[in-house]
């Protein structure tokens, strides 16, 4: 059967758009610390966190409080959570830095849940946490939530906060400026974002769409 040739043009057209558009789109991933879960019920403290391709370093060391069989009411905000482990007698941050990595590629940061460390209403009332979120890109450029994007962080129990202003970065490091200790859980990561150059084979599917594009034009022309 002899296929009309304006016919394949469409369809050159057709599949270098929609896979130029597929492999350009960003890949999204949630880190859960689920694994956490299963390698032990009780509290956990170590040097560094990978999940995903993900690496969590700190200055001080990382924690998890454990998960059950009976999980403390005051310390377990209801999924497993990660936080800084600089933390003295009084539950108080020492001013650790968490710093967050994807193996020298570029991420963004979409979003974070985060709660108080501990139910500190059981102690001595109600507190709150400012925490500055900051993030490097590849060229030595910084953006932050400093300022009018300040986190605070003011019940326990695990809230997600927009953290999308961290786009295109190498690295992400935060650190509280006032109050108690908190954590965090659920990291919403893209390994690119819109304004990412396009895949590896991207520009030649385009190049296909365009000619596509083109040939059907000539033979509209020529008809």
């Amino acid at each position: 059967m002899k296929i009309p040739f304006h016919a394949l043009a469409r369809a050159a057209m057709a599949l270098g758009v929609a896979v130029a558009a597929g492999a350009a789109s960003a890949a999204t991933t949630t880190i859960t610390f689920d694994p956490l879960a299963s390698q032990s019920s009780d509290d956990q403290f170590f040097a560094n966190y990978i999940e995903s391709g993900y690496l969590f370093t700190s200055d001080l060391g990382l924690g998890s409080w454990g998960a059950g069989p009976d999980p403390t009411p005051a310390r377990y905000a209801g999924s497993q959570g990660l936080f800084n482990a600089g933390l003295n007698e009084d539950f108080d941050a020492d001013a650790g830095l968490t710093t967050l990595t994807h193996g020298g590629a570029a991420f963004s940061l979409l979003s974070i849940d985060l709660s108080l460390l501990r139910n500190y209403a059981t102690i001595d009332g109600t507190a709150t946490v400012s925490i500055v979120f900051r993030g490097t890109r590849g060229d030595g450029s910084q953006v932050s939530t400093e300022g009018t994007d300040a986190v605070e962080v003011g019940a326990f129990g695990f809230r997600r906060f927009d953290l999308s202003a961290l786009t295109d970065v190498v690295e992400v490091h935060w650190q509280q400026t006032t109050g108690w200790a908190h954590q965090f859980d659920n990291l919403r990561l893209s390994d690119a974002s819109g304004s990412a150059l396009p895949a590896p084979g991207t520009a030649a599917l385009a190049a296909l769409a365009l000619a596509g594009l083109a040939l059907t034009r000539g033979a509209r022309r020529r008809a």
